[in-house]
Parts: structure tokens; C-alpha cells; sequence
């Protein structure tokens, strides 16, 4: 029997046999946790005015996240020392696809992926300050924070810069876009060019001088409440700088799990559109019975479940691995389970246009799901940088061991 060395949520090393039963036990656990402990607050909070937001590019509003970060949702995958509920990646991860599943606002699951990652990440720095400024109201949903790092220009040519001032504050000048969550955001997690041309990151208030948080009009993912973030000459103390060499390394760790948490949420919306484009061609009669039952539109749907089944498939493998303590800079898998969901996900989108038919142009909520599928092309690193990323990876794996044996 072959052994996958794989742990769930504290389990040790178990056999294949033994994985494929804990994943199941893990995934009923989670869905009735989410039932138990969520699912009226996404019901009856969330998704009432998913619509309305979208339609207006209105932002998730700060008391939703008051009340996420009461329940639980926000502080799930942080540890128990600093208020979390210790669970690892690989729970977490489950937990965002079934929440992305009810929830009816795409952008919800995204943004509370997204600011996880990076309230994990601000805790794994160690210091005491940070965690106590910073990590801990995150987690009590009393804070929002943003991540600013793409720019209109490569990461070795940010135009963004930070210099030291002789009294040992920074002053930091540059402009980013997108960040995700800005209109609710208390901080901002920047990386810029130093003196050096070392990349720093530094952490930076909204009510900081010289900081702007602009908002912005997207396509997809509407209410996650985008913002442009303006740097004139702003001045910042030396603590917000939080790393002081290397920032380039320190972003694509980061980026590992951020990536694969933001992911999780949009896999839950695929099964949503999945069910929701049965539902709909059920609803068709041809020749007396529903389109569901003939042949090719029959096909048409299996083709969907394979896209969400492939897609479930690489997030499993991905999420694992978090769970097994990998510390790779640059996560291969993590990054690959992203660009699979992004990709699924438009594909399944194409294939519904036909057995939808009209539906697809009269019902608002397809045109959502296409907009917010599309938009995950672009997130957390576009998908024609993944590629690239895997084919060099691809290149120096065969030179590290010497060609093809």
C-alpha cells in the first residue's frame, strides 16, 4: 500500500486507505460546522444585499465584518495564543469553499481569504507589537487591512519608493492598484523600493499624512470594496517597517498560502453555479420533458462537474500540503491550485452558455458568476505569470538533475 504521509487538522501520518477516510469525516465535519455555526449569518446577513452591492459597486460593509470576526470566521486559521481557533490550512481552506458556497456575495469569501493570509503572515513576524496592534483586532474582525503590491511596472522596477530620513522615520512616495478591500481598510501591508533598490515592506494607516485610498470601478468582485492607494511624501515611523530586506522573497511566501485562501471561496462558487445552472435548465421543457434529461445537454453538465471536480482535486492536493508545514518561498502546487480554479472556472462558464440558453442572458446572477470567474484570471498573481513561473520551474528542475534518466 503506498503511504501519502498526509496529516488532517492534527492527525499524524496515515496510509492512503486511512486518508481517504479522514478527508471524508473531515469535509462532513466542516459542513456541519459551517451549517451549525455560519450559515444563518451568511443567509441572513450576507447575501440580502449581494445584489444591490453589485449592481452599485457598493463595499461589504464594515459591520459584516464586526460580525464575522464574532463568530469566528475571521480568527478560524489563526492560533489559539493570540485569540485564533488553531486551525490548520487545510480545515480553513475547506471551511472558506463551503462559506463561498452559500454565500451569494463572491467577494465576501475572496476578501476574508485574502485578509487571513495576511493577518497569518503579520503573525508569523514574531513581533510583539505587531500582534498586538495589528494581528489581534484582524482577527477579532475590529480592524480591516489591504495588500498593496502591484504597480504598473515589474517588481524589479517598482516606482514606489521609501527613503530613510536622518531622524529615523520614512518617507514613502508611489502609487498601487488594485487593493483589494481598501474601502474597509485600517492598514495597508505596502512593498517598495528602497535606497538600495532592496524591496522593504512596510505597514501603512490610512490616516497616515500623504496616504489616499481612493476608490475604484472593477469588473468583477465589485463589492470587495477596491481602492487605489496614493503615497505623497507620506512619513511613517520606523517600526511600520516590518521587512527590512528582501521584500521580493518575503511578498511570494506570502503569496503562497494568501493565494491558495482566496481560491478556496471561489471553488465554493463554482459548485453554487453548478447547481444553479441545473436548476435553471430543469426548468426548460422540450418535447414535453425537462432539458435536463436529454443526452447532450447531459453531457454539457458532466463536462461542468469534471471542471469543479479537477478544480477540487488540485485544492485538495494544495491545501495538504499547507497542512503538512511546506515552507517553500515560492509554492508550486498553491500557486498551480489557483490558476486551475481561475481557469475551471471560466471554462465551465463557457460550456453553461449553451444548455442555459436565454437564461444566461436574462438572469443577473450568471452575468455575476461570469464577472466574478473572469476577474480570478487577474488576482493574486495573473495566470500567464503562473505559467511562466511553472515552465522556469519546469526548466531548472530537468538541469538540477542533470536530463532525463
Amino acid at each position: 500500500m503506498i503511504s501519502h504521509n498526509r496529516t488532517v487538522d492534527g492527525v499524524g501520518a496515515m496510509d492512503s486507505a486511512a486518508w481517504a477516510r479522514a478527508r471524508r469525516d473531515l469535509e462532513r465535519s466542516v459542513k456541519d460546522e459551517v451549517a451549525t455555526r455560519f450559515a444563518d449569518f451568511i443567509r441572513n446577513q450576507v447575501n440580502p444585499g449581494a445584489e444591490a452591492r453589485d449592481a452599485h459597486s457598493e463595499t461589504i460593509p464594515r459591520s459584516l465584518w464586526e460580525q464575522a470576526g464574532r463568530l469566528g470566521l475571521c480568527s478560524y486559521g489563526l492560533p489559539r495564543s493570540i485569540g485564533g481557533e488553531g486551525h490548520d490550512f487545510l480545515r480553513f481552506g475547506l471551511m472558506l469553499e463551503e462559506v463561498g458556497y452559500l454565500c451569494d456575495d463572491s467577494a465576501f469569501g475572496v476578501l476574508l481569504g485574502l485578509r487571513a493570509g495576511i493577518t497569518h503572515n503579520l503573525w508569523e513576524l514574531g513581533r510583539a507589537d505587531v500582534i498586538e496592534k495589528y494581528v489581534i483586532p484582524l482577527a477579532r474582525g475590529q480592524m480591516g487591512i489591504g495588500f498593496a503590491y502591484t504597480e504598473d511596472a515589474d517588481a524589479f522596477s517598482f516606482r514606489s519608493t521609501a527613503r530613510r530620513r536622518p531622524d529615523g522615520r520614512w518617507v514613502i512616495d508611489g502609487l498601487k492598484r488594485p487593493v483589494f478591500g481598501g474601502q474597509t481598510a485600517d492598514v495597508v501591508l505596502v512593498y517598495v523600493r528602497g535606497e538600495d533598490d532592496d524591496m522593504l515592506a512596510f505597514l501603512i494607516e490610512r490616516d497616515d499624512p500623504g496616504v489616499e485610498l481612493e476608490s475604484i470601478e472593477v469588473n468583477g468582485l465589485r463589492s470587495n470594496g477596491p481602492c487605489l492607494l496614493r503615497l505623497n511624501e507620506a512619513v511613517v515611523a520606523p517600526e511600520r517597517l516590518v521587512v527590512a530586506t528582501d521584500g521580493f522573497s518575503h511578498a511570494q511566501y506570502s503569496l503562497n498560502w494568501r493565494r491558495l485562501l482566496l481560491a478556496c471561496g471561489p471553488l465554493g462558487r463554482m459548485r453554487a453555479f453548478l447547481d444553479d445552472v441545473i436548476t435553471a435548465v430543469s426548468g426548460t421543457v422540450r418535447h414535453a420533458l425537462p432539458a435536463t434529461e436529454f443526452p447532450p445537454v447531459q453531457a454539457q453538465l458532466g463536462r461542468m462537474a469534471l471542471n469543479l471536480m479537477t478544480a477540487r482535486a488540485i485544492t485538495w492536493e494544495a491545501l495538504a500540503g499547507s497542512a503538512a508545514g511546506s515552507d517553500a518561498y515560492w509554492d508550486a502546487v498553491s500557486s498551480a491550485a489557483k490558476y486551475v480554479i481561475a481557469e475551471q472556472a471560466n471554462a465551465m462558464f463557457a460550456i453553461a452558455l449553451r444548455p442555459l440558453a436565454t437564461h444566461a442572458y436574462l438572469d443577473g446572477r450568471f452575468a455575476r458568476y461570469q464577472r466574478d470567474f473572469a476577474t480570478l484570471v487577474t488576482v493574486s498573481g495573473t495566470n500567464d505569470s503562473i505559467e511562466r513561473n511553472l515552465g522556469a520551474l519546469a526548466v531548472r528542475e530537468l538541469r538540477r538533475r542533470g536530463g532525463r534518466r
